[in-house]
């Protein structure tokens, strides 16, 4: 189980990148990846090896490269870093993991979050309190996932995956 988060608009993370002259686009390979999968219908959402200690997510690395296109088209500089194993994630950092995403960021003005929000506050939770880091998903809910591999490819099976948005849970009276 995962959060459900739903892409901002460009307009929205334009506005939020502002004055900055350069930007880190962080992508998370989990919840995030299977969101935007869910979000855009597709199926193949990355590459599983050596038992799953390797990976490749395709989903959010595709949309941290369209957010780069767009940011580079607007005149700013933009890196793209997506972190996976031996990562846990942007929401379960360790000291070595918080290095990374510092080392990551150290030479950019800002950083886009492609995550939820967990992740985004674990980026933060890695840099100076000054920094600014761009929330560019919102949690929306949580996700299920179905996924399975097969011929090294993780496939997420949409119809058994399940999505339950905050709006229709329920607290029992």
């Amino acid at each position: 189980m995962g959060s459900y988060s739903r892409l901002g608009s460009d307009a929205h993370i334009l506005q939020q990148v502002g004055e900055a002259k350069s930007v880190t686009i962080i992508g998370c390979p989990y919840c995030a990846n299977q969101s935007l999968a869910y979000d855009k219908e597709i199926s193949v959402i990355g590459e599983s090896s050596l038992g799953g200690l390797r990976g490749k997510t395709y989903v959010i690395a595709q949309e941290a490269d369209r957010i780069k296109a767009l940011l580079e088209s607007k005149g700013i500089f933009a890196t793209v870093k997506i972190f996976g194993l031996p990562h846990w994630g942007l929401c379960w950092q360790n000291g070595k993991d918080r290095k990374a995403v510092a080392k990551a960021c150290e030479k950019s003005d800002a950083a886009i979050a492609l995550s939820c929000f967990a992740g985004c506050e674990g980026i933060k939770s890695a840099l100076p309190e000054s920094f600014k880091v761009i929330p560019a998903m919102f949690n929306a809910g949580t996700i299920s996932a179905y996924l399975s591999v097969e011929k090294g490819k993780v496939v997420m099976d949409k119809a058994k995956t399940k999505v339950h948005l905050f709006k229709d849970l329920k607290q029992p009276v």
